[in-house]
């Protein structure tokens, strides 16, 4: 039976692969570049997406990942969710909108991917599938999780959100990650917070809970 591609947003592969390699190189940090070219950052260190009518304050004890260093996570999450879902992904026209990190464990993403619906509540049902993909992705990896779906209210828009905890063998929560998705002025939003600690997921939780959206 032929499978029909996903309208796939990359940001669930870099997301998904940052994981499994934090999980297993835990012990091999690298310092984030505190430069990112694609991007005007105002000296007060606030992001402005002008397509999504969108604003964030980047943290002060963060730095601004490279786009570099995001596009080597999606070229090696596309080998590895490929061995999930073989050829019946598209990628096209994703853009990198805003990341930073304290470090490898704690980072902030949000990207962009162009979205056309073809049918009313298209873009929830692709929603779904790709939680399932992000789940499977991890357990083809021999990764112990547990995820969790619901949704959050941010500046009286209301996302989607898909929350995945990775555990060791011995049961502790490794690192978690959560994403929230929303439909916006023609684009697959899509935000992505990695953390290992309270103290650096409510520092990321606060940034993008006090974000604004021009309604």
């Amino acid at each position: 039976m032929h499978k029909m591609p996903l309208i796939f947003n990359r940001s669930v592969v870099v997301a998904s692969v940052l994981l499994i390699f934090l999980v297993a190189m835990n012990s091999c940090r690298q310092k984030s570049s505190a430069s990112n070219d694609s991007i005007n950052i105002a000296s007060t260190k606030i992001y402005t997406s002008e397509a999504l009518g969108w604003q964030i304050e980047i943290p002060d004890s963060f730095q601004i990942i490279s786009q570099d260093k995001m596009e080597a996570y999606d070229r090696q999450g596309q080998a590895i969710v490929g061995q999930t879902e073989e050829d019946y992904i598209e990628y096209d026209g994703l853009k990198y909108l805003i990341s930073f990190g304290k470090d490898d464990f704690n980072i902030f993403a949000a990207t962009a991917e162009p979205f056309e619906l073809m049918y009313d509540g298209e873009y929830e049902d692709n929603n779904r599938l790709l939680n399932e993909l992000i789940y499977q992705t991890f357990v083809n990896q021999g990764l112990t999780v547990d995820t969790v779906s619901g949704s959050i209210m941010i500046d009286q828009l209301e996302f989607m959100t898909f929350k995945t905890n990775i555990y060791s063998p011995d049961g502790d929560i490794i690192i978690t990650q959560e994403l929230f998705n929303r439909y916006i002025n023609g684009y697959d939003f899509s935000v992505n917070l990695t953390y290992n600690n309270d103290a650096d997921k409510t520092v990321i939780l606060d940034a993008w809970e006090a974000s604004t959206f021009e309604n």
